[in-house]
């Protein structure tokens, strides 16, 4: 179950790797397609964590095939090609991309995928070992929880900077409201 957090900060990464595109937009350029499928990942992962989509998967996946061990969380097998094409995507453009993006892109991403679906295989193998609720599944889960949370806000950041590095000003104002 996402937490609010995650919740917002997917929401936030998808709304401004879409953003990122449409600054693009306006002199295309090959990070134009870069972002928006950066962007459409980012909103498909947030729909995702908001309706429990992997979850029904692994049910349904295990159902059919029986999964057990590393497999019994066997939605990981269906988002591996995303991961891997949005991977491939962004490789082709290290080289051009701005220092400070990289800096914190890479190391987000790569905390982010680790938490989401590399950790996955070993929280299966704890739940079969030592059963749902135990205290090494919730300790894995935490573990896994963290490395996204802190993934996400890494991806953020270097969001923010792309969109400070592509726009030459951005204005911000606050409203509250008065009761």
């Amino acid at each position: 179950m996402p937490t609010p957090r995650q919740a917002r900060q997917l929401r936030a990464v998808a709304r401004q790797l879409c953003c990122n595109s449409l600054v693009r937009a306006i002199g295309p350029t090959p990070w134009t397609v870069t972002w928006l499928l950066l962007g459409l990942c980012t909103a498909f992962a947030f729909g995702d964590e908001s309706i429990y989509l992997h979850q029904t998967l692994a049910e349904v996946l295990n159902k059919k095939f029986h999964f057990t061990g590393p497999l019994t969380f066997a939605w990981t097998i269906v988002y591996w090609p995303m991961a891997a094409m949005a991977s491939i995507v962004l490789v082709r453009y290290l080289r051009t991309m701005h220092p400070r993006v990289r800096r914190l892109l890479l190391p987000g991403g790569v905390l982010y995928v680790t938490g989401a679906i590399l950790i996955e295989p070993v929280k299966s193998e704890l739940a079969d070992r030592f059963g749902e609720g135990t205290i090494q599944m919730e300790m894995a889960a935490a573990l896994s929880d963290s490395m996204q949370l802190i993934g996400l806000a890494l991806l953020v950041g270097s969001l923010l900077t792309a969109l400070s590095l592509l726009t030459p000003e951005i204005r911000l104002s606050l409203r509250t409201r008065r009761g």
